[in-house]
């Protein structure tokens, strides 16, 4: 088991309300410390609604939701840009 990890979750909202509980025990499994760095869009009416599903055994660095942007509207660049926004806000 590892000692500390640091997990960066991004994507749309409306899919994290089915998927919180797999991606947070998977990851204590895995290791001891567990930091989440959470990014998504706030383009959906699920706006903030996932901040909800980290709870006091979860440790949440940073929740962002980014405004939606056409320069990133595709399945390139938009991974990779809600990944940039959390950035600032990781530990070493």
């Amino acid at each position: 088991m590892m000692e500390h990890i640091a997990v960066i979750l991004r994507g749309h909202n409306r899919t994290f309300s089915y998927t919180h509980s797999i991606i947070f025990n998977f990851f204590s499994r895995i290791a001891k410390k567990v930091d989440y760095y959470y990014s998504g869009w706030a383009s959906s009416n699920l706006y903030n609604n996932g901040r909800q599903y980290f709870n006091k055994n979860v440790n949440l660095v940073v929740y962002v939701n980014s405004r939606g942007n056409d320069d990133y509207n595709d399945s390139w660049k938009s991974p990779a840009y809600l990944s940039l926004v959390v950035m600032p806000f990781k530990k070493l």
